[in-house]
């Protein structure tokens, strides 16, 4: 697994956001599975998107959780599903 160190500011930068794309691309061309850390804002999932990056975690899809409070949210209730 790839993962860049977190995903700054994007739009508001262009050599953060060349850098981004090159990081893409290298992780692609080597066929290692890319994880985008510190996504926070949906522009960054656009631009993630859009750069064919499918993995992301960040306070835009929560906060961190204690392991008692994961476990409710995601373990146990997926659990419950038929």
């Amino acid at each position: 697994m790839f993962s860049p160190a977190g995903v700054p500011a994007i739009s508001c930068n262009f050599k953060i956001s060349y850098d981004l794309k090159s990081l893409i691309h290298l992780a692609q061309s080597i066929e290692c599975e890319l994880l985008a850390e510190g996504v926070e804002r949906p522009e960054e999932v656009l631009f993630l998107k859009e750069h064919s990056c499918t993995v992301f975690q960040g306070y835009y899809y929560n906060k961190p959780l204690q392991i008692k409070d994961f476990e409710e949210k995601c373990i146990l209730k997926s659990s419950l599903l038929p």
